[in-house]
């Protein structure tokens, strides 16, 4: 979990310090994907038990709120939006919280 949320502010970084749009955009990407595996990670997490989906709510909002703003700097810079991320519904952060608490019930 550390270093999936330790990647996402990495290759933000890493891809700012690039001479190139395209090089910015595809670090973008990457740190998207890192998000969403911290995401998973903590879903996870609570399916086996290591955590309550209380103690974690603010974390999952937090990843939704990064990852907006995510996919508003690739707007920005001019990423055309592929057919798999328009397609892709994200839940809320409270949404999920409310199905992994229904499940635990």
């Amino acid at each position: 979990m550390r270093r999936a949320a330790v990647g996402v502010a990495a290759n933000i970084a890493e891809g700012h310090a690039s001479a190139y749009r395209g090089e910015f955009l595809r670090y973008l990407s990457i740190a998207h994907g890192s998000l969403t595996e911290l995401e998973c990670h903590l879903l996870i997490a609570i399916d086996v038990g290591y955590v309550k989906a209380e103690e974690i709510e603010r974390a999952l909002m937090a990843g939704d709120e990064v990852g907006r703003m995510l996919r508003a700097m690739r707007r920005a810079l001019g990423e055309e939006p592929t057919r798999r991320s328009t397609l892709t519904a994200r839940r809320s952060g409270d949404q999920q919280i409310a199905r992994r608490n229904r499940s635990q019930s």
